[in-house]
């Protein structure tokens, strides 16, 4: 019945290092929170990103030339839907504050940041990401998947100003960051 019944493959696989608690606080404790949050680009889409340092930085960006054949634009695409996935996990976990775990929660999510992996379809795309959040996140919660993927269709249905906002905002994160700076000069 559920995780409990699970318990002896999980041994089985973890070995000594499975422990039952870390996996009953998941079964026995919803977190009722992050389903009641309503992001405050809901209410506001322009307002999202703090603009003031990110916008004079734009210039500075060097620009990307990207081949218009429909592969390259296919792999530009998806690889935005995961980078929108892993920006919006992050601002539900945090409440939309940002927080020092904030890079560690984007570059752990994305698949394409973590592991240079790009998944060839949409369908893979989300399917990676929900079981990187299951796995990784702090919240493992089937329904928390489904909640992120509705704000990512959202995200995408308000358009390029929105989906840019998203992009700077990582952009941001990773700008403030030891180790993930080098994301920023990378891609």
């Amino acid at each position: 019945d559920g995780i409990l019944s699970d318990i002896p493959a999980l041994t089985r696989c973890h070995g000594d290092d499975f422990n039952m608690e870390h996996y009953l606080c998941d079964y026995l404790e919803p977190q009722r929170h992050l389903h009641e949050f309503n992001p405050h680009y809901r209410d506001n889409p322009t307002s999202w990103v703090n603009t003031d340092g990110i916008l004079s930085d734009i210039p500075a960006l060097t620009r990307q030339y990207v081949t218009r054949d429909r592969d390259s634009i296919q792999s530009l695409l998806i690889g935005t839907i995961d980078l929108i996935y892993a920006v919006v996990h992050d601002h539900f976990i945090t409440t939309g504050e940002q927080s020092p775990e904030s890079a560690w929660n984007i570059a752990k999510i994305s698949s394409q940041l973590s592991w240079l992996y790009l998944p060839r379809d949409l369908q893979e795309v989300l399917e990676t990401n929900v079981i990187r959040t299951l796995t990784y996140s702090m919240y493992r919660d089937f329904r928390f998947c489904e909640l992120l993927m509705k704000e990512v269709r959202y995200i995408v249905g308000c358009g390029k100003s929105m989906i840019y906002q998203c992009l700077l905002k990582i952009h941001d994160i990773f700008r403030h960051h030891d180790f993930y700076y080098l994301n920023n000069k990378t891609f």
